[in-house]
């Protein structure tokens, strides 16, 4: 993972957790690793939703699906960076 600041990284979606939802990601980190997934970074979708940035998504839906192209951003335990 990269990290932004001392806690707080990002990942790319793990390839096995691509199409299923982000709360299966979340209770996977959290129960498994001590990771705590905080949101996504999502690429421009003008089919879904018409946007034409990239954009942080915060706190996502449990069942949102999640993508190849997303970043996921995490808290990470000082003693796993």
């Amino acid at each position: 993972f990269q990290c932004i600041s001392p806690n707080l990284c990002y990942i790319a979606v793990p390839e096995s957790y691509v199409g299923q939802s982000f709360g299966v990601l979340f209770e996977e980190m959290c129960t498994h690793y001590g990771i705590l997934a905080l949101g996504i970074m999502r690429d421009e979708s003008k089919a879904d939703l018409g946007n034409d940035h990239s954009f942080v998504y915060t706190n996502p839906l449990h069942s949102l699906c999640l993508r190849n192209s997303d970043l996921v951003y995490i808290l990470v335990p000082e003693k796993q960076i």
